[in-house]
């Protein structure tokens, strides 16, 4: 066998499983595409009582609707107790993240 071939199949073989590495430890919203939502849609939403769910890292807000279990993501302006306070009023389960 060609001593190039045999190098460029190893490499190939290399690139292939860090790319499948890389696939299997992505967040799954980030897999699936979740929706970007305005942070005023979002509190719409948490008073309709649409919002099933939510994770909160930092700012950022990943959550499914109860209905169809779609995912969104968006972007809180700052994290309080009163954004908290207002999804638990409407029976969201809240997760926090660091």
């Amino acid at each position: 066998m060609n001593p190039n071939f045999r190098n460029f199949a190893l490499w190939a073989i290399i690139a292939l499983l860090l790319i499948a590495l890389f696939s299997m430890f992505q967040q799954p919203t980030e897999r699936t595409g979740s929706k970007d939502v305005p942070f005023s849609q979002f509190l719409k939403d948490v008073d309709g009582s649409r919002v099933k769910e939510v994770v909160i890292t930092g700012n950022k807000v990943i959550g499914s609707y109860a209905e169809s279990g779609a995912t969104f993501q968006t972007y809180a302006p700052a994290i309080d107790t009163a954004l908290t306070e207002r999804m638990e009023a409407k029976n969201v389960t809240v997760t926090v993240r660091p």
